[in-house]
């Protein structure tokens, strides 16, 4: 993809096993692509690219939820490594699924079900019950919902 819209979209559209985010996109930038990831509650690997190397801009896109942050240049064995490591720390992670009373989510195929039958939602239904799931006894913040909610707006 181009530009952080077209990133929006595509993450909308299916399941990814890691994301590679270079923060100078056109129309929306990767550090808001990224927030609203993680607002959703995405818990997909990120790997941030930047040019930017100060010590604040890393420090950023890690407290925004990036996984590992990467400056150009760089070399291509050290994406691959980086790579690597972050697919096998997705791959260890426990906890693939998450009750709420009869109310099921599969986090490693992203579907609900209620007593045992699979629940069929919206895109909208499933972003704002995900969100309530994935963060079961904390606050859920509106600005969260909100972009579950409208993000399959744009």
């Amino acid at each position: 993809v181009h530009d952080g819209e077209d990133v929006e979209h595509a993450l909308a559209a299916g399941d990814h096993a890691l994301i590679i985010l270079d923060l100078a996109l056109p129309r929306m930038g990767g550090m808001e692509v990224l927030k609203r990831l993680r607002a959703r509650g995405n818990p997909v690997p990120v790997i941030v690219l930047t040019a930017n190397a100060s010590l604040d801009g890393r420090v950023k896109g890690l407290n925004e939820g990036a996984d590992d942050y990467l400056a150009k240049p760089f070399q291509i064995e050290e994406l691959e490594a980086r790579i690597r490591v972050q697919l096998r720390r997705a791959n260890d992670r426990t906890a693939p699924v998450i009750s709420c009373g009869d109310l099921v989510f599969d986090t490693n195929t992203r579907l609900f079900s209620l007593g045992g039958a699979a629940l069929s939602l919206t895109p909208r239904e499933h972003a704002v019950l995900e969100q309530l799931v994935v963060k079961a006894g904390r606050t859920v913040s509106k600005a969260a919902l909100s972009t579950a909610i409208y993000d399959f707006d744009t």
